[in-house]
């Protein structure tokens, strides 16, 4: 089981903030599809998919040194 978390900020609301999954998913590839599910609503600023042991199994981050938002 894979859990998909984010940090998430919206247009409206210039503070940042923590979204986590409640469904857990079968494997990494459906995590990872989640995530990009997630992209194409809102601005993710990092995303991390953890196992049910809590380890890190993939940790992407989507701002550059800017500090834009890469789509």
């Amino acid at each position: 089981m894979y859990y998909v978390s984010s940090i998430i900020q919206d247009e409206s609301d210039p503070r940042a903030w923590k979204c986590s999954a409640y469904d857990s998913c079968q494997n990494l590839d459906e995590a990872k599809q989640l995530v990009e599910f997630y992209r194409k609503g809102h601005y993710i600023l990092a995303s991390w998919i953890t196992d049910e042991k809590n380890k890190i199994r993939f940790f992407e981050c989507y701002v550059d040194i800017a500090g834009n938002v890469t789509t």
